[in-house]
């Protein structure tokens, strides 16, 4: 059947001119070599290719490739594209000898330590090219190609790029080169590359840019992690418009000053002045500059600046009317700023300012600014006078954590749209009811004071009726609960890592609210006598000392969440507790569970788990169990947990996978870091995250390409998986990204 429709393909290649019939070989040595037969000098290469085209392991002749290369193409002899394949990527490629007799126009490969590029000479017909860990040291065989117009070849050993860089190349339609991550020097000569829009060299070894004046179209730059002595050929690159320059060892900017750019990064310089700044930047990075001042700088509508540690003892430079664009974000932390005056005369609305790692100890010096976020975190703030000048564009976010600050009553003259967050860790507030009147406007109020001087837990009482206020009190030393036996509707509250020994059942929080009482000493539940509390969304009591679960029959009939890890929990009695979500028993050494306890979800890591049939009484209703980190011996007793769908059994060791055909079943199992080797008995699961494992043969896997697998840090041998790969992510429904290790379902498919 194959022959059949190979010789009918053959003969339409044939009359279209096709140069696969042709008897002599072509001029070129590289194409010559394809000739009387095929021959790769890799065998992952060859298997690659045979798999693809489902060819046998017979003698390979041009004319064979091409027809089942068009017939598994378009197969459209009007279309220009015929020889194409949908995702055409190699993988692992030691050589790439051969690849010269594939009509392809585009050719990927990752992770390939090839020594040379020659066998791509002999295929005029290349648009595109993508190779990681080439390790040829020239382009030099690619000067021919023409038709380029895309190259990108990263994370090698090239050390002379002058094939496309210099020495009067000409490629007319390249239109991105990306070298990043290789060993160039400076190309001689000069490239005519009209067309080249985005040209990426960093972390190369360049003491200057090359001649980029025959690159007229050239609006992208990267030169970043250069030993650059000079940018003088910027100069004539007149149309750029991004240019990255980061720890290139730069003195002066004044070589591209008169350039229209829109965005430079040049961090990490030695840089002394902000005055060579093109004028018409709008995004510029300049951190850890030793600049001392922004004075002369001439950028006339920033939309982002960042100059952290840029030795800064003032704004001054800043405050020009119409230096910022609304929306825009400064950044002008870890200086020596402690006065803002300079920033007089602005009146944008700007999207951030951050003044953080600076001795600022107030902010009356701060003009009038409409601001949606002020970060101020580990300064000198000892007072918030002055912040009445912010008028809050819709939401605000202030950030004063780390700094000796005391009083935040200032913050309650502000007027906000709809929300405000305050971050107060770290600092002395020791009173937070200022921001209760925002809880009782009914904004989406959140507070972290954690680590600070609160020790007053009655001040909840102010903001008992804000539903939509969530505060954060951990580390505070506080060891009065009573206070939470107030009726309220707080959505959230944190008191972790306090030190509370008792507390009353949580009556201040809203319906579908949470509470956390993590790592405090509390000996018991908390609970309310003679109130059933109903609604509550989550409960948090980890790293408690709790014994006796039954105060649980006190949550009503619903509890989504409750966390009890890292208790002294041995026994759990029958009791008619609440249904729940998901209930975790962590870091507890249970021994005996009797019926009772309703949970979609159980998570018992590091319970001491030595037989399943103690979780009996949970089988009849869950559904995701996380028993990760147990001595477990067998899996057999979960063959009656009929619902179970999602299984995690993180770092167990020794399990007999084989004896377990149900596991077929789940939709998900999570193994990691198991010492598994055989992935036969695992599959028909819908998803696998086998990480960390020691698995070398993915052959079980071949032909299940619906399925999801996460199979990193595991030994995979490539001679022997390659196949099995392709078979899973060489298919229309699926993404190939190897340098990530990984192949996806991409976001748009179905859609086109």
């Amino acid at each position: 059947m194959r022959i059949g429709w190979l010789v009918v393909a053959a003969l339409m290649i044939a009359a279209c001119g096709a140069e696969g019939d042709t008897a002599d070989p072509p001029e070129n040595e590289a194409r010559a070599r394809c000739f009387p037969t095929v021959r790769f000098g890799d065998p992952r290469l060859d298997e690659q290719v045979r798999h693809r085209l489902g060819l046998p392991n017979v003698p390979l002749t041009v004319l064979e490739i091409e027809a089942v290369w068009w017939w598994n193409g378009t197969g459209d002899t009007n279309q220009p594209d015929i020889w194409d394949i949908d995702g055409a990527d190699f993988y692992g490629i030691r050589d790439l000898e051969g690849i010269q007799c594939l009509p392809l126009k585009h050719v990927s490969c990752a992770d390939c330590p090839i020594p040379s590029l020659e066998p791509l000479s002999g295929m005029p017909q290349l648009e595109s090219i993508a190779i990681s860990g080439a390790q040829a040291p020239s382009l030099d065989p690619l000067a021919g190609l023409v038709w380029l117009r895309e190259v990108a070849l990263t994370d090698g050993a090239l050390v002379d790029a002058s094939a496309l860089l210099g020495g009067g190349a000409e490629l007319p339609k390249l239109r991105s080169l990306n070298l990043a991550r290789n060993q160039i020097v400076a190309p001689e000569g000069r490239a005519t590359l009209g067309e080249l829009a985005t040209l990426v060299l960093a972390d190369n070894a360049l003491s200057a840019p090359p001649d980029l004046s025959a690159m007229p179209s050239l609006t992208e730059l990267n030169l970043e992690g250069n030993p650059l002595e000079t940018i003088e050929p910027l100069a004539a690159a007149s149309a750029l418009v991004s240019l990255t320059i980061r720890d290139a060892g730069l003195t002066s900017l004044a070589p591209i000053a008169a350039l229209e750019l829109r965005t430079l990064a040049a961090e990490g310089n030695a840089l002394t002045t902000a005055a060579d700044v093109p004028a018409e930047v709008t995004r510029l990075w300049l951190d850890g500059n030793p600049l001392g001042t922004m004075a002369g700088l001439r950028a006339r509508s920033l939309h982002r600046l960042s100059a952290r540690g840029c030795g800064l003892t003032s704004t001054e430079g800043l405050g020009d009317a119409g230096r910022f664009g609304n929306e825009s974000e400064i950044d002008l932390s870890d200086n020596h700023i402690d006065d803002l005056s300079g920033l007089i005369g602005w009146d944008a609305e700007l999207a951030s300012l951050d003044l953080s790692e600076n001795p600022l100890r107030d902010l009356t010096t701060l003009p009038p600014a409409g601001l949606r976020a002020l970060r101020i975190t580990g300064g000198a703030l000892e007072s918030l006078d002055g912040i009445e000048n912010v008028t809050a564009i819709g939401d605000l976010e202030i950030d004063v954590s780390a700094n000796p600050l005391v009083d935040i009553s200032a913050i309650a003259g502000l007027v906000v749209d709809r929300q405000l967050t305050v971050n107060l860790d770290d600092t002395q507030v020791h009173d937070i009811t200022p921001l209760a009147v925002f809880g009782a406007a009914r904004h989406l109020l959140t507070i972290s004071a954690n680590r600070t001087a609160f020790s007053e837990l009655d001040q909840l009482g102010a903001f008992a009726d804000g539903r939509e206020v969530s505060i954060s009190l951990d580390g505070n030393g506080l060891t009065d609960a009573s206070a939470l036996a107030i009726p309220g509707e707080l959505a959230w509250l944190s008191l972790r890592d306090n030190g509370f020994t008792a507390a009353p059942m949580p009556r201040i929080m809203a319906i579908r609210g949470g509470i956390d009482l993590s790592g405090n000493a509390l000996t018991a539940i908390p609970t309310f006598t003679g109130v059933a509390l109903q609604g509550l969304g989550a409960l948090i009591l980890a790293d408690n000392a709790i014994a006796d679960i039954t105060p649980l029959e006190a949550l009503g009939s619903t509890l989504p969440y409750v966390d009890l890890s890292g208790n002294a929990i041995v026994h759990i009695p029958k009791v008619d507790a609440p249904w729940m979500n998901a209930l975790d028993l962590s870091e507890n050494p249970i021994a005996t569970i009797e019926a009772g306890l309703r949970a979609d979800e159980i998570i018992c890591r590091r319970c001491g788990l030595e037989d399943l049939n103690v979780l009996a009484p949970f089988f009849a209703r869950v559904a995701v169990l996380d028993l990760s980190e147990n001595p477990i011996a067998s899996l057999a007793p979960l063959s009656a947990a009929s619902g179970l769908r999602s299984l995690t059994i993180d770092g167990i060791a020794g399990l007999d996978y084989a004896a377990n055909p149900w596991l077929g079943h789940l939709s998900e199992l999570v193994a990691r870091d198991s010492g598994i080797v055989d992935l036969a008995p695992l599959v028909g699961v819908e998803r696998l995250d086998l990480r960390g494992n020691a698995i070398a043969d993915l052959s079980p896997l071949a032909g299940r390409p619906g399925e999801v697998y996460d199979l990193r840090e595991n030994p995979v041998d490539l001679d022997i998986d390659l196949l099995a790969l392709y078979d899973l992510c060489i298919h229309d429904q699926v993404t190939i990204h190897w340098d990530a290790g990984t192949c996806v379902k991409p976001a748009d498919y179905g859609e086109s």
